[in-house]
Formats: structure tokens, sequence, C-alpha cells
């Protein structure tokens, strides 16, 4: 793996392959024992689940033991059908869905188009199947639910309903009158929360892609040059780096920028500006392996930056650094927050209407958040070992704007690990 790793940093320029080596150091230590983990084996041995049986089997032990009255638990999410197959399946219109019974085996409703992927990334092996010449598709997938849960004599089902669409609970009430339904949203997120060994094996590739992205857009960023055009720069450095390093890994990656003003309009996208001097500027590099999302964000100034930009700069780098330090096992995510809020105060900044990070793990742009990992004012619930986070305070400041760091932070459990190396302090390009 290095010997290949190797052959693609030969590729990337010079001060990038340098960062990318020393990451590659640190995300593929342990050498070449294989310590279980299923991310290098499959970089080794080619394509296998992405998850040991062993994994899969206890997450659907851990889900069993929390039914209650519920005699089957079904993830109709994306996130949570994943989370419980092993087999991640976008759905695209075509529902998978994951039945889980109390007792026997459990059962993959799955477009037949999906079957073979997940045959091969999945330890379950029920797999009942539709085509689209079955109808429309989510009436179809819930036809074979139906039967399946007939066949499971199903009384009560419990599912995740904070991201199940209420038509598709409505129709299948509508099939199945006489069931009872009750919610097991705070059971899927409890357990996606805390990430297994496994899962932080996947979510350190992940911030490593991310922070190659970053490190080749600081590299390579001059003043005239086009966003969109450095867009491409990082994206190819992720995807190459990728590419040698976690062959077998599947993996999306973005990026974004926003100068000035535009870093006002939150998660705005990239478009053909140039670089121009005497404004901040907001980079992020976004990256997916097996759906484990991880980010690094930077605040960039181009040029000479006026004093109000100076100081949200320097209050920008205080709060980000400062919230870091406090992230510790049993520290209330509001306390994390407060940190952040505090400097932005003292600052004179007191625009702070988004919290200072969240819980990363399977997520995409569309679902998968948990309330419960929110670093905001209001959720006083502790930190937990193998929580992997975001720490990304920031503050708008009208005519300034309203960039941020962010990085990767994994809870340890003695304090914590920033799994993300790209340096966040005074970034200049001009």
């Amino acid at each position: 793996m290095r010997r290949r790793l190797s052959s693609c940093l030969k590729l990337l320029p010079s001060s990038v392959s340098e960062v990318a080596r020393a990451i590659s150091r640190i995300s593929l230590s342990g050498g070449g024992a294989d310590n279980g983990s299923c991310l290098n084996s499959v970089c080794r041995r080619g394509r296998m689940p992405i998850f040991s049986k062993n994994e899969i089997n206890r997450r659907l032990q851990r889900f069993r033991s929390q039914f209650g009255e519920c005699d089957v638990g079904i993830g109709f999410s994306f996130t949570n059908s994943y989370y419980l197959s092993g087999a991640p399946i976008m759905h695209s219109g075509r529902p998978t869905i994951t039945v889980v019974p109390k007792h026997g085996e459990p059962v993959i409703v799955i477009a037949e188009i999906e079957k073979g992927r997940a045959l091969l990334l999945s330890p379950i092996k029920d797999f009942r199947s539709y085509t689209d010449d079955d109808g429309p598709n989510v009436e179809a997938a819930l036809r074979i639910l139906v039967d399946v849960l007939k066949d499971l004599k199903a009384k009560n089902v419990g599912y995740d309903a904070n991201w199940t669409p209420a038509a598709t609970i409505n129709l299948l009430k509508t099939l199945l009158p006489e069931l009872e339904f009750t919610d097991l949203s705070s059971v899927f997120d409890g357990m996606r929360l805390v990430n297994s060994d496994e899962e932080i094996e996947i979510v350190r590739a992940s911030s490593a892609i991310a922070d190659v992205g970053m490190q080749a857009f600081l590299s390579e960023a001059k003043i005239g040059m086009r966003e969109i055009e450095l867009a491409g720069i990082s994206m190819r450095a992720m995807t190459e780096f990728a590419g040698r390093s976690y062959p077998d890994t599947e993996v999306k990656v973005s990026f974004a920028s926003q100068q000035g003003l535009r870093s006002l309009q939150a998660h705005g996208g990239t478009n053909g500006e140039p670089l121009s001097s005497g404004q901040l500027m907001c980079v992020v590099t976004t990256a997916f392996a097996w759906s484990y999302n991880t980010a690094v964000e930077r605040v960039v100034a181009l040029g000479d930056l006026n004093p109000e930009q100076e100081r949200l700069r320097d209050a920008l780098i205080l709060a980000h650094r400062s919230a870091i330090d406090a992230v510790a096992p049993g520290v209330a995510c509001s306390a994390v927050d407060n940190v952040a809020r505090k400097i932005f105060t003292a600052a004179g900044f007191t625009q702070v209407h988004c919290g200072t990070g969240l819980a990363r793990g399977v997520q995409n742009d569309f679902e998968g958040r948990i309330d419960r990992g929110n670093i905001r004012s209001y959720n006083h619930a502790p930190l937990l070992p193998g929580m992997a986070i975001t720490i990304e305070p920031w503050a708008i400041v009208p005519g300034v704007g309203a960039p941020r760091n962010c990085d990767m932070v994994l809870v340890t459990d003695t304090g914590h690990e920033v799994l993300t190396k790209t340096p966040a302090g005074k970034l200049r390009i001009g």
C-alpha cells in the first residue's frame, strides 16, 4: 500500500506530497499487520464487506435489546438501513428497507438492480426484491414488506420515524391497518452516536482524504486564480490520494469556497470568481468514505486585511482552538459551544446563530444528523468516547463575512484526538 501511495504522490505538487506523506504515516500507522480492520483488509484483498460479520451482528443484537414491546425493528432511511445491514444502498427513488425481527433472521427489501451490491457488502442473506415492472417503487417495496411482516406475525413495529416519510407509514397503515407503530429514532441515534473501532478507521481515512484536498488548495492558490479552477485541483488531489491509499474504499469528495461577503451565504458553493485581495475566504474540503462524512474548513486571508477583518480572523482562530481544547469525555456539548461563544462575545461579535459543531459519521446532505450530537447551547448531553465530531465555531459579521475553521475531532477515553492535520493559524495567500 505504501508503494501505491508513493506513486500517487508523484502526481501532486511537492508541498502537497509532503503533507500527504505525513497524513499517510498517521492514517496507515500500524504497519502491515491485519488488526481486524475491514478498511485495510479491503485495500489488500479486493472487494469484501465493509464491516466484519461480528460488527454487524453486534449492531443487530444491540438493536434487538432496545426494541421494548416491538416485534420487529425497521430501518427505512438510507442511514439506518445501511447501519443495520452494512450495505450502503442509496435509494434513488427505490427504497432499501432493513427488517430486524426480535427473533429470527433479518431481511432486506431491495430493488433487484441493487441486490448484487448488497450481497457483496452485507452478511444478511435474506433478500426480497422488486423491479420497476412491479409498479411504483415505494408501493412495490411496501407490498413485499407487508408479506414479510405477516410471515413474522408482527403486531408492533418500531422504525426510524425522524427520517421516514409520513406518506410511507400512512401507506403501510393502509395495507396493514391492525399494525401498531413505535418511534425508535432515539434508539437508532444512540447506537450511531458512538463509533466502533471499524467505523473510526473509516473516519480516519475520510479525514486524511479531506486534509489532502485542503493542502492542495493552500499549496496552489494564487491571487487571480478562479475558485472553480482551484476546486478541480483540490478534488483531483483528494481522488488521486484516495485511489492510491484506499483503492477499494468507495469515496466521494467535494470542494466549496466563498470569498468575502459570499461567506454570509451559509453552505453556498463555488463559482468562477477570481481570488481577489483584501478579504477573508472560507474554504471547505469534504470527503465521504463509505458514506462516512468528514470535512476540513479554513479561514484564509487573501492579501492584506483591514483591522476589522484581522480582528474577526483572530477571534475565529482562538474560538476554534479553545473549543477543541475543551473536548473531553463527560464534558457537556453545550459547554464546548459556550467556550467559543464567550470568545466571540468578548471580541464584540454577537451574531452567533449557529452551533459550534456536530457529530459526524454516516451522514449526507439530506439525512443522518443526530440531535444528541449537536454541539449547541441547548444540548447538555455529555460527550462520549468514540464520538467523531466537528469543531467549527463561527460568527456572522455584516460587511465582513462569516468564514470558519473546522476540524474533525475524535473523543477518546482520556481527552480528544484531532483527526485532521492541516494547520489552522493565520493562513494567507498573496
